[in-house]
């Protein structure tokens, strides 16, 4: 039986994130008919001051954030809210829950949310249909989805420890391999990294929607399917319980590695109007960003409150397979990058012109030196 690691002990990879794309088209007619501006909420002023920094009798600008999930997924996000660096820049900000089919550009339609924490590929949607949305800011500079596989499957396939990456993919020819739905950000990794092998979904693999993690770990585990492409906990859990095997990682796929993948979106209208409010979300994304990377202990221990029910030692394992952004930027490749992915995925076809407008830095502290 194959029970060790394939990638190296410090990969980023996996992580929850469901971009459903058939569905923006008719989220994108509903924001064209509602208007795409969005307005502030009024200020308010805070019960106490977030600290020692913040002016007494300051106010914050309460405005809305579209979450798929809380998770680890957006985790600057939520490091921000908990450790008050949005209130340092004088924010309050409340999540707004966009599961159940709802989409970002939804949210931003109806008023419920001036931003979005989603997936690059909803802007680059957004575009094509002629919806003006911008990205602000960065959360990952990297696809976060690992391929995990039964290790008796791999081993009745003849696979071991020193089995190249393309052989190792060929051998999951036949097989089924769960994904969260068709047409999400992890079925497109997947079909990048099964297209650099020869193979497509359907002729040589089957895809099994599944719904999200805790169904990817039970059918995995009990053999309900021969492999899934999961996110950081789908990954850490399946390894350490040995009944899942890491079979690729996005570091191996250029298009993967450095692709823009979790950002903070809003509307070019909101940035007219706005434009201090989307520069202090912005400053605040880059500072958890920063954080996130320099002191990976600390934010261990600022998660595991947040995640009360997941131990601390899953956490620590998770968060370094994530390729969070060390500043929040990102770069005209990357985004190339993200177009390239979609194509090779066969849910549609994106033009890399005109990428200048669907992101911007401009918003972000200046780099360092």
């Amino acid at each position: 039986m194959v029970t060790q690691r394939w990638a190296r002990p410090a990969r980023r990879a996996c992580r929850r994130r469901v971009s459903r794309y058939r569905m923006l088209s008719a989220a994108i007619a509903g924001l064209l008919a509602a208007g795409c501006g969005g307005q502030a909420s009024k200020a308010v002023a805070p019960s106490a001051p977030a600290s020692a920094s913040q002016a007494a009798g300051s106010e914050l600008t309460a405005v809305a954030v579209a979450i798929p999930v809380k998770s680890l997924s957006v985790a600057p996000l939520l490091l921000a809210q908990a450790e008050g660096i949005f209130a340092r820049h004088h924010l309050a900000v409340h999540l707004v829950s966009v599961q159940g089919g709802t989409t970002s550009a939804q949210a931003l339609a109806s008023g419920s949310a001036q931003f979005d924490a989603g997936a690059a590929s909803d802007v680059l949607l957004a575009d094509q249909k002629g919806l003006s949305l911008v990205s602000i800011a960065t959360f990952e500079n990297q696809v976060s989805f690992e391929l995990v596989a039964r290790p008796s499957y791999l081993a009745a396939h003849g696979v071991t420890a020193n089995t190249p990456l393309t052989d190792r993919l060929k051998a999951l020819k036949g097989a089924k391999i769960g994904i969260l739905g068709q047409g999400s950000a992890d079925d497109v990794a997947l079909r990048v990294m099964m297209a650099s092998a020869g193979l497509h979904p359907v002729t040589d693999y089957h895809e099994i929607a599944l719904g999200g993690p805790p169904g990817e770990l039970a059918a995995l585990e009990k053999g309900g399917v021969d492999a899934v492409i999961g996110n950081p906990t789908v990954a850490v859990t399946a390894v350490d319980q040995k009944f899942g095997q890491i079979v690729a990682e996005p570091s191996s796929f250029p298009t993967l590695k450095d692709q823009v993948f979790g950002d903070m979106i809003t509307t070019a209208a909101y940035i007219q109007q706005h434009p201090q409010v989307v520069r202090e979300m912005a400053a605040s994304i880059a500072e958890a960003d920063a954080f996130l990377v320099q002191h990976p202990k600390q934010a261990t221990a600022i998660f595991a409150k947040i995640f009360p029910t997941t131990p601390a030692s899953v956490i620590a394992q998770t968060l370094p397979l994530y390729g969070y952004s060390p500043d929040g930027r990102s770069s005209q490749q990357e985004w190339q990058n993200v177009v390239q992915s979609f194509n090779l995925s066969g849910f549609g076809h994106l033009s890399t012109q005109g990428l200048s407008k669907v992101y911007t830095n401009q918003f972000l502290p200046a780099a360092s030196p």
